[in-house]
């Protein structure tokens, strides 16, 4: 089978529920602005969110340049984590959603 992908509906949008940031792998609360991302890979619907954030860092450091099949959950904060904002510590708790 040879690799195709249809790049669909990419916006933004407000969410109706809490969302995991494909990005960074945060979870956003319902309301939050997210980017919704919609593609056909291998003949497979998929979808995507990413937190404002990580779009943020994504178009600074040209992450979608070098994408041709997504990312991997969490690859914008592994790889460009120094680009985030630093998270305070100690009022954090831990997501053990897995």
């Amino acid at each position: 089978m040879s690799y195709h992908i249809f790049q669909g509906d990419n916006r933004d949008v407000i969410t109706r529920k809490e969302h995991q940031c494909w990005g960074c792998a945060g979870w956003r609360p319902k309301g939050s602005t997210m980017r919704h991302c919609v593609n056909v890979e291998y003949g497979k619907f998929n979808h995507s969110y990413f937190c404002e954030e990580c779009e943020d860092v994504a178009q600074k450091v040209g992450f979608w340049d070098d994408q041709r099949g997504g990312c991997e959950l969490g690859a914008i904060r592994e790889n460009y984590g120094e680009y985030f904002k630093q998270e305070e510590s100690g009022d954090e708790e831990e997501d053990d959603r897995g």
